[in-house]
């Protein structure tokens, strides 16, 4: 018992001598720059929807006229009803450019007056915001923050024109501009040829009881036609040798030559025609072919009675 207690003194000293070393530092940990992956396509980094331009490098441009739809400056207005939101086209807030939009919860009230442009061959059959194919002969529109679908009136504050269209799309995303509507809208309200003008848009709702009537105004034409029908291009096995035509006009807008070919049928023209040159720039309003030229004749002093200047033309 006595050794194992000298023993264990004897120890003592040994251990009051050892030192305790510092502890040395872990190793600074080497920092391996890692690359944020890029978003998802079509999403910011902070997870909002991004808005691009579809093809960049192609110019917009109106539709053939020989594509245009009979009366396209007529066409009726869109009728508002009660349609579920889109879900593609409703995000609580997205991007476009560099900036970012804020999508309205409502349109109860909504004014706004600005620049309206419209959209047009380019984006046809391209999908829209709210997920539906581009369509520039329906009374359709973009908007930046109104909900998708929602219904406003365009007023065209240059000549007094309306049009009711339905918000299906987002844009225009240039400077100034408020309402980008589509081909069959900007017809109706007479800017097609400017490409853009002054309006004020005011929200419907539906089952509005809407006092205020829409203003379809009509283009200018040429004076009625005599009561007498007009005479009928003659047609047979020699027209294809003849080729005797009466042209009518010539535009280098196509939205005119669609509507004197409409007031021509509606006043009983047979055989009108649209004609575009090389590269589609002018637009050639035609009436023919007839067999002879005393048939051509005939038609062509009924329409300048009529007040159109027709004269012959030939293949």
């Amino acid at each position: 018992m006595k050794f194992r207690v000298l023993t264990a003194l004897a120890l003592l000293p040994l251990a009051a001598c050892v030192q305790t070393l510092p502890r040395p530092s872990p190793p600074t940990p080497r920092t391996v720059p890692v690359e944020t992956p890029p978003p998802p396509a079509g999403r910011t980094r902070s997870g909002m929807p991004k808005v691009t331009i579809a093809q960049p490098g192609i110019q917009d441009s109106a539709p053939n006229a020989v594509d245009i739809p009979d009366d396209v400056a007529n066409t009726p207005d869109a009728v508002p009803k009660v349609e579920p939101r889109s879900r593609s086209g409703n995000p609580p807030e997205y991007e476009a450019f560099g900036k970012v939009y804020h999508v309205l919860d409502d349109t109860e009230g909504f004014e706004q007056r600005g620049r309206a442009s419209w959209y047009g061959k380019k984006f046809q059959g391209r999908k829209t915001a709210s997920g539906e194919p581009y369509d520039m002969f329906a009374m359709t529109a973009a908007h930046k923050t109104l909900p998708i679908p929602s219904y406003v009136r365009v007023t065209n504050l240059e000549n007094g024109r309306t049009a009711v269209v339905r918000i299906n799309d987002r844009g225009p995303f240039h400077s100034g501009r408020i309402i980008d509507l589509s081909y069959a809208a900007a017809a109706r309200l007479g800017i097609v040829a400017n490409g853009h003008a002054e309006v004020e848009i005011k929200a419907l709702q539906p089952q509005e009881d809407d006092d205020q009537a829409v203003a379809q105004a009509t283009p200018a034409g040429p004076p009625p036609a005599p009561t007498a029908s007009a005479p009928a291009p003659t047609t047979g096995t020699t027209v294809a040798a003849a080729g005797r035509w009466l042209q009518i006009g010539a535009y280098s807008d196509p939205i005119n030559a669609v509507i004197t070919r409409d007031q021509l049928r509606r006043q009983g023209v047979e055989g009108v025609a649209i004609r575009e040159s090389q590269g589609g720039t002018v637009h050639r309003v035609v009436v023919g072919p007839f067999a002879s030229d005393a048939d051509a004749e005939r038609t062509r002093s009924w329409l300048h009675d009529a007040g159109y200047p027709a004269f012959s033309v030939k293949d």
